[in-house]
């Protein structure tokens, strides 16, 4: 048996050397042990958060290309960028209808594919969007200004336009066709190239009326009397009798048509010996009902108590049947 011979200061060296990177080694260790249970830097638990929870309002089939413009824009607030992320989003927004009209698609699709959002916005843009042709008849067919401003026709009828189409003459005639008369006029003698310029007219037009009017509404001083005959008519056939009676000669008055009696009768109700063949003497004797037309009313005017339907004019007031 070989004599024991005692370890060399370089090795006990070397086994103090190891015996220390050990140890170094397990606090290492330890330390990444503590790391790894420790919360995650700052902002990373907020971004997992935002990726995570992402408001999308509900599907509009009436505009999914719009819908999906909105989407897109609640993904780049959150920092959203991964297709399947999208797309789970947008399945879980997708009503059941519309997920039951694109179910094989919807099945087909590998959410960890890198074209799965994409794929699924173009097939509900092509089912649920407008086709030009749609968006070319909504724009001939759209209602007038009604209550809005030129400016906001304007957007209105900019949605309706088919995409790629310009804003030519043809658009231009159908947004000054939603407009007044008086306005359309006023902008076309104008000659503005520009629709939006249109519209900038229009709305200052839109703000003050009376600038239409005084414009385009200026009546020619040669037609001025004729336009004042025409309104003096319409009071006249409003009121049942002419504005001025003054200006009605007694002779005319007389000349009315009605039933006349014999005159050598005497008038009733009077004291006097006038005779009952004109009005005036059947309006001065009060209006005896003996001599009213056959049918006669109390609530007619005396006009009507003595000629009947045969009257020309009405005193006010008349409950006659024909006025």
């Amino acid at each position: 048996m070989p004599p024991k011979t005692s370890p060399s200061k370089e090795s006990l060296e070397e086994l103090s050397e190891l015996r220390a990177r050990l140890a170094e080694a397990e606090h290492e260790l330890e330390r990444a042990t503590r790391r790894s249970n420790e919360e995650p830097p700052e902002g990373v638990k907020e971004f997992i958060a935002a990726v995570s929870k992402v408001d999308l309002p509900a599907f509009w089939e009436a505009d999914p290309v719009l819908w999906f413009r909105q989407c897109e824009s609640a993904f780049r607030r959150s920092g959203t960028v991964s297709s399947g992320v999208k797309f789970d989003h947008v399945v879980c927004k997708l009503p059941n209808a519309v997920s039951l009209s694109c179910r094989s698609l919807l099945l087909a699709i590998n959410p960890e594919d890198k074209d799965g959002y994409e794929r699924l916005k173009a097939h509900l843009c092509k089912a649920y969007g407008k086709t030009k042709w749609q968006l070319g008849y909504a724009l001939l067919d759209a209602p007038g200004i009604g209550d809005r401003r030129p400016s906001q026709l304007l957007q209105d009828l900019r949605a309706l336009l088919p995409a790629g189409e310009p804003e030519g003459t043809i658009f231009q005639c159908v947004f000054l066709k939603r407009l007044s008369g008086s306005m359309s006029a006023a902008i076309m003698a104008a000659d503005l190239d520009d629709v939006d310029a249109m519209a900038a007219m229009a709305d200052r037009l839109h703000d003050q009326p009376s600038a239409v009017s005084a414009v385009t509404s200026v009546t020619p001083p040669c037609c001025s009397h004729v336009s004042a005959i025409d309104s003096q008519q319409r009071r006249s056939n409003r009121s049942g009798r002419p504005q001025d009676r003054s200006s009605r000669s007694p002779e005319r008055r007389q000349a009315t048509p009605g039933r006349r009696q014999p005159a050598n009768k005497k008038m009733s109700g009077s004291g006097s010996s006038t005779t009952s063949g004109s009005f005036r003497e059947f309006r001065d004797a009060n209006c005896p009902q003996h001599l009213w037309v056959p049918g006669a009313r109390s609530g007619w005017c005396n006009l009507h108590k003595f000629y009947g339907n045969r009257a020309n004019y009405c005193n006010l007031p008349c409950s006659f049947s024909e006025n």
